[in-house]
Order: structure tokens, then C-alpha cells, then sequence
């Protein structure tokens, strides 16, 4: 068993070991891989925030000397800032791991950066989040684009964007919509929902094929060529600049048993 480190903002894993393979999820900087099978230059590695299971670019990564995961107990709190280490500056979006965080220092790898930007400490998983600073912090992903696999402000997929948001909170999430929607309280009607809770659509009797956070007064939070607030009826999500039904209802669950 190996571990590395995701060393840049954010990487691709792919379905394939092919830089021109889907992308079907995103290593954020600071995240550990368990390293599982190697292709030439691609690792198979199994992302242990969520087990998720993908191919990496290994010069994307970096291993620590005693070759054990750091486990961040802080992320980034500004919508993007800049580490630095010493000439190099990089990038970070929007809730970036900090492993090893000190004083303003934090790890990758064994390389230790600078972050001077805000921060914020990850609850502990079971902890009940505040639902109003939780669809607060959703909505600081407004007009994100859609990117398929993404999990990031840089980008980032219906399923990517609900879990990212539930994991900063330490509420604990899948990574797609079709194990996201096994998992979770039954909430038997959508007029029984919460805000907070997740929203699931697909045609009928298909499969979760996308996902969004109820809001209240009847909307939802959702990324659908962005991340966007459209109108939540008993049918499905309605956008508010077509008026068209987009995504039709198919299940809501809960994973908080919110105050």
C-alpha cells in the first residue's frame, strides 16, 4: 500500500490512463490517493476522501518522506487565493485542503507553502452544520461553471458541487448521484423537504441522473451549465429564465438531522 498527494490546485482522474480520457472526478490539492495499480506514467488510485476510484497523472503528485497521508484539518476560506513557495505561486480555490496547516504554512508532499488568505476549520464529521451558513457558503458557488467531474469554484458537476458543500461541513457524502441516492434519510414528499437536504431527478423510472440542495421559498441550488437557483416544484426543477421543466423529480434525501 502507497500513498501520495495531490501537489497542484487541483488534478484530473481519468476513466482511462490517457491524458484524452473523460474526466470523471478531481483530486483537490492536499488530497491523499491510495495508489493501487500503475500504466506507464498513470497511477489507478483510490481517492480516500470519498474511495472514488480513477486514473492520475503521477507527476501530479507527490509522495512525503515517510510516506503517510496528512489528514487537513483546515481548508481555504476565499473564493480563490494565491500560496506561494518561495518564487512558485499557485492558485487555490475555494474550500482547498491545508494539511499540516501552521501559523499559515501548510503541506504537500514535503513541500511546505505559504497561505496568507482566510481559512476555516473542518467540523468534525457528525457535527450538525448551521443550515444557514451552509447554503450561504453553496451559494458562494454561483456561476461556477459546469464541468463535468469537477469539484471545484474553478468547475465542477451537479454531484460534485452538493457533495463539496455537505463535505465542508463534515457531513459525509458519495461522489455521484447514484450512490449519493442510496445513501441518506427517505424523505417520503418534497413537501416534507428542509433546506438543506438533497434534491435527486431523472426520467422515469431511470436512474439519479442529477442532483441539487433545496433552498427555501421553493428553490434550489443546482449545476447545470452553471451553478444556478431555479424554481423546486412536486414535477421537478423549472428554470426561472425559460420557464422550461429541466429535471424531473425523482427522490429527495437527507443526510443531517437538522435542528
Amino acid at each position: 500500500m502507497s500513498f501520495a498527494v495531490c501537489r497542484l490546485s487541483h488534478a484530473p482522474m481519468r476513466r482511462e490512463p490517457d491524458v484524452v480520457s473523460e474526466m470523471v472526478n478531481e483530486v483537490r490539492g492536499g488530497e491523499a490517493v491510495e495508489v493501487v495499480g500503475t500504466a506507464g506514467k498513470f497511477w489507478r488510485a483510490r481517492l480516500l476522501v470519498d474511495d472514488y476510484e480513477g486514473w492520475v497523472d503521477s507527476r501530479q503528485f507527490g509522495v512525503r518522506g515517510d510516506g503517510l497521508p496528512l489528514v487537513a484539518t483546515h481548508v481555504t476560506d476565499d473564493h480563490c487565493g494565491e500560496a506561494t513557495m518561495g518564487e512558485w505561486a499557485m492558485a487555490m480555490p475555494l474550500g482547498s485542503p491545508l494539511p499540516g496547516y501552521d501559523g499559515g504554512t501548510f503541506l504537500y508532499g514535503d513541500e511546505r507553502w505559504t497561505w496568507k488568505g482566510k481559512v476555516r476549520e473542518i467540523p468534525a464529521a457528525g457535527t450538525v452544520p448551521d443550515v444557514a451558513e451552509l447554503l450561504h457558503y453553496a451559494r458562494r458557488y454561483l456561476r461556477t461553471p459546469y464541468l463535468w467531474g469537477g469539484r471545484t469554484v474553478f468547475g465542477v458537476d451537479c454531484s460534485g458541487f452538493a457533495s463539496s458543500v455537505l463535505r465542508a461541513f463534515g457531513v459525509e457524502v458519495r461522489r455521484d448521484c447514484v450512490q449519493q441516492i442510496e445513501e441518506g434519510e427517505k424523505v417520503p414528499d418534497l413537501a416534507l423537504a428542509v433546506p438543506g437536504d438533497l434534491v435527486y431527478f431523472a426520467p422515469s423510472g431511470e436512474a439519479a441522473q442529477h442532483v441539487g440542495i433545496v433552498l427555501p421559498c421553493g428553490e434550489v441550488i443546482h449545476s447545470s451549465a452553471m451553478v444556478r437557483i431555479d424554481d423546486l416544484t412536486e414535477r421537478g426543477i423549472v428554470n426561472r429564465e425559460s420557464g422550461e421543466l429541466t429535471h424531473r423529480l425523482k427522490a429527495v434525501r437527507r443526510y443531517v438531522a437538522w435542528d
